[in-house]
């Protein structure tokens, strides 16, 4: 006999997964996940979650459809929910779910994910990256792109014209993932290739200037310094 999981059982085993996350019920008959003292999100049975979203994030999901106003907050910015119906609406309550985790669980302040030789590489003469999406149907989309480090946002911010009207543009306001390498050559005798690669968890910023924006998970390089 096949045992079918509920959405519950679906979202909470996948949100447990994560390290820090810790779920169980709270005092109004939710189930919330939590990471120390702040919360993901949180589910009402198998038909509901319920989110809060920095302002920003907040209007750029419900513009997408993706949520909805939080039922005892009509019109307020921030609390959010959204239904579950199918599978699709399961796999995005963990997307959702996922984008409070990586923000809540960012590093602490005035910490880096890039070391001091990879800050000085990306704030050298290099002005020109290579730029890695996904498309809808799988297939790898790389382009040269310019690029700036944010220190304010320990991030690389990345411009350009008509960028909302991009393929990348669509690509990252879709998959919410990409990555970038910064290369050069130090020397040709001896070969000596320079490179930072990122990767990790991206957003697009709808604004004035538009950008595309890459929060570090993960970032390899190789020729810098003494190495």
């Amino acid at each position: 006999m096949t045992l079918t999981r509920t959405a519950s059982e679906q979202i909470t085993e996948e949100v447990v997964s994560w390290p820090g996350v810790v779920a169980g019920p709270g005092r109004r008959g939710e189930f919330a996940f939590k990471v120390g003292r702040r919360e993901l999100g949180h589910l009402h049975g198998d038909h509901a979650a319920h989110f809060s979203f920095p302002k920003q994030v907040w209007v750029q999901l419900r513009t997408q459809e993706r949520i909805v106003d939080h039922p005892v907050f009509p019109g307020r910015v921030g609390p959010a929910a959204r239904s579950i119906r199918t599978d699709a609406d399961v796999l995005d309550v963990i997307a959702l779910m996922r984008m409070n985790y990586d923000r809540l669980s960012a590093r602490p302040a005035g910490s880096s994910g890039f070391s001091d030789d990879e800050l000085a590489y990306l704030r050298g003469e290099r002005r020109l990256g290579r730029l890695a999406t996904v498309g809808q149907d799988g297939t790898p989309h790389v382009v040269p792109v310019g690029f700036s480090y944010n220190p304010e946002r320990d991030s690389i911010d990345i411009g350009g014209r008509d960028l909302t009207h991009s393929k990348k543009y669509r690509d990252v306001k879709r998959a919410q993932r990409a990555a970038i390498v910064v290369d050069d050559l130090e020397s040709t005798t001896p070969w000596r290739p320079r490179a930072v690669e990122v990767r990790g968890r991206a957003e697009t910023i709808e604004d004035r200037s538009p950008l595309i924006r890459i929060y570090p998970d993960r970032v390899i390089s190789w020729g810098l310094g003494s190495a």
